[in-house]
This record gives structure tokens, sequence and C-alpha cells, in this order.
């Protein structure tokens, strides 16, 4: 498998683990702790094992309530994240950071598109989502850089922000990103 699609399918395990969880806070809770107990019980039986092998039983379960927090602004964000990846699809010398952990390079003469996981989790920990690009035009480069609440976003912020994201990428690409054939912005 490229590298993009196993890092894709990374991202879509988390989303679908997610949302196998439950669909009640109570119901993601009550797995969430059962997981979290299924954690603990592996990481004891790994201990006995073997002998011979020093495995520490707190190592993984010191680790499920972090785990849980990332999961759950991950699949907040992450809807996002897949329509500004489907904006910047077919451009050329872009790049594309959002929280500084989910990132694109586009095209260039030099190499393929590419998707990368900058593992910077505490960024996506949190209320706001930092949307950074970089465009490479007439050997000047361009940045956009935003930061928005997530708490609580509506669609319509959402909506808002990607349209200045659009109005930027147009500056450098003259297919009218993003626009409808009557000169609309669409998402």
């Amino acid at each position: 498998m490229d590298n993009n699609g196993e890092i894709r399918g990374t991202w879509k395990g988390y989303k679908e683990l997610w949302e196998s969880l439950g669909s009640t806070n109570e119901e993601k809770i009550s797995t969430q702790q059962k997981i979290s107990n299924g954690i603990k019980a592996f990481s004891d039986y790994m201990s006995h094992a073997d002998s011979a092998y020093y495995y520490n039983k707190t190592y993984l379960p010191k680790f499920t309530d972090e785990f849980w927090e990332f999961l759950r602004y991950f699949a907040e964000k992450y809807p996002y994240v897949e329509i500004l990846f489907t904006k910047v699809g077919g451009k050329r010398n872009l790049t594309l950071k959002i929280d500084r952990y989910w990132q694109v390079e586009t095209e260039t003469d030099w190499r393929q598109e590419k998707i990368s996981c900058l593992e910077n989790i505490k960024r996506v920990c949190s209320d706001e989502m930092f949307i950074e690009c970089s465009v490479l035009c007439n050997m000047q480069r361009y940045v956009y850089s935003e930061k928005i609440n997530i708490k609580n976003m509506s669609r319509e912020k959402f909506e808002e922000s990607i349209g200045q994201f659009l109005e930027f990428l147009k500056k450098y690409f003259p297919d009218k990103t993003g626009e409808d054939e009557d000169g609309k912005i669409s998402i």
C-alpha cells in the first residue's frame, strides 16, 4: 500500500472507531471503559505471557485517556479536513496543514502528491482548528493562515472560513476554485 493510502486508512480507522463507540455520550463512555479495561487486561497478559520479555503492564493503559480525547477531537475535525483536502486536490505547488497534524503537499515538477501525518496530537486536541496553506507561484511563496473555534461550530462559520480560503486559492489558480457556474462559492 502506498504511504498516502496507509495514512488515509489510519485516519479512516480513527473515525470509524469513534463512530462505533455508540451514538450517545453514555454509550461512548461505557464502550470506552470496556476497551480501556481490555487494554489493561491485554497488558497484564503480556507481562505474564513471556517471562523473558520484560513488558511494563502500565505502559499502554496510561495512554487510554489521552487516546479517547484525541479520538473525540479527531472525529469532530476530520470531516472538515476531508473537505479542505478535496479543495486543494489537483492544484500544484501547494502545502496545506491543518492543526499541524494533517498535511497535504500537492504535486510539483519533482514529486507526486504527498499526504502526511505530522504527529502534533496536542494541537488536534483543542477547540481551535488551525489552517495553514502556502502556495508557490512565480517563484514567490504566499501564505494563508486562520484559526477558527470549532466548539459548537456552525456550518455557516465553516462555510465562511472555507470561503476565505477559497478566495486565497483563487488568486493563484485560474480555475475558479470552489465556484459553481453562477460564480457562487460552493462547498
